[in-house]
């Protein structure tokens, strides 16, 4: 997948683009659908596959105090995006004049300058232009004027414990997310949520107990609720079970929130290297314990539900593959 950073860097294609545009955050199964639907329409037609995004969030520029957290970074956006087999993805700069362009500007100087559109692929909540006013309709209207078709991909609903029906959307996951419960937003994403970030040195008590942690620095990622979850690490290519707690360690008189990651049975040095966590499940809250023994017990305990978790999340989903 070629990747283009600045539309003003965008060589008109020499034939026709099927084209979307979307955020993506997550990319979770109702963005799988429009890029898949954006893929299949490509092939069909013989056309070149666009994404085009942006480098973050347009509530960053016009409200940092409303923006969203992230989900995932841009660069791990672009990873699954190209698992689909796009062609080229555009990255967008947000600037105030790009995000105060009016419905008409967006469609003339955007997509019908910048892109030999054949056809756009959509959702059907996709919205556009200053104050919002473009959506799937008024592409449609302005196809006809300009040539080039509109795909509408509904929206994807999940019934959700404790939830009701939901529309998928990062906004949920975020919810879910916040929740700690990790593994409803595994049904939302298609794929377990995950962290990514760089081991970096930490206080060494971990080793001292016995269950030496990697402090994992995540960036602007947002962390789940803060708790004890069971994971999977990967590293150097490996994987491995793990045991995560993400907030503070009230029993060090340690408040600020952290990502401390226990890997069982890693062995071996960690400072600087990338690791990634999924999370399975959160299986306790944050507590202070009376002593050091009391606390080795309970990391103990949270290693054994980890793996059983973990197993049984594989059991689970090999019994699901042979039915």
């Amino acid at each position: 997948m070629k990747i283009i950073y600045g539309l003003e860097h965008l060589e008109k294609p020499a034939g026709r683009v099927a084209l979307t545009i979307g955020n993506f955050d997550g990319v979770h199964i109702g963005h799988q659908a429009i890029i898949a639907s954006l893929v299949e329409h490509a092939h069909k037609r013989n056309y070149t596959s666009v994404v085009m995004t942006f480098e973050f969030h347009p509530l960053r520029l016009i409200n940092p105090l409303k923006a969203p957290a992230v989900l995932m970074s841009l660069s791990r956006r672009l990873e699954i995006i190209e698992q689909f087999g796009v062609d080229i993805a555009v990255i967008a700069h947000c600037t105030e004049s790009l995000l105060n362009m009016s419905r008409e500007e967006f469609v003339s100087k955007i997509l019908v300058e910048h892109f030999q559109l054949g056809v756009i692929v959509e959702g059907e909540n996709f919205r556009f232009g200053h104050q919002h006013r473009g959506n799937i309709d008024y592409l449609h209207s302005e196809g006809k004027r300009f040539g080039f078709d509109t795909i509408k991909i509904p929206a994807r609903k999940i019934e959700i414990p404790e939830y009701g029906k939901q529309t998928i959307s990062s906004t949920l996951i975020r919810l879910l997310v916040q929740d700690g419960r990790v593994d409803l937003a595994e049904k939302c994403l298609g794929r377990r949520y995950e962290l990514i970030g760089t081991v970096v040195a930490g206080a060494g008590r971990g080793k001292g107990l016995g269950f030496p942690t990697a402090n994992l620095q995540c960036g602007e990622l947002m962390l789940p609720k803060q708790g004890v979850y069971a994971c999977k690490a990967y590293v150097g290519g490996k994987s491995f079970l793990a045991s995560a707690n993400i907030g503070p360690a009230p029993t060090f008189n340690q408040y600020r929130t952290g990502v401390e990651v226990h890997i069982i049975d890693f062995e071996g040095k960690l400072y600087g290297s990338k690791l990634r966590l999924e999370f399975y499940q959160r299986i306790r809250d944050i507590r202070r314990f009376t002593d050091i023994t009391e606390l080795r017990k309970q990391v103990a305990d949270d290693i054994k539900q980890t793996k059983n978790v973990v197993m049984y999340s594989g059991r689970k989903k090999d019994f699901i593959e042979r039915i």
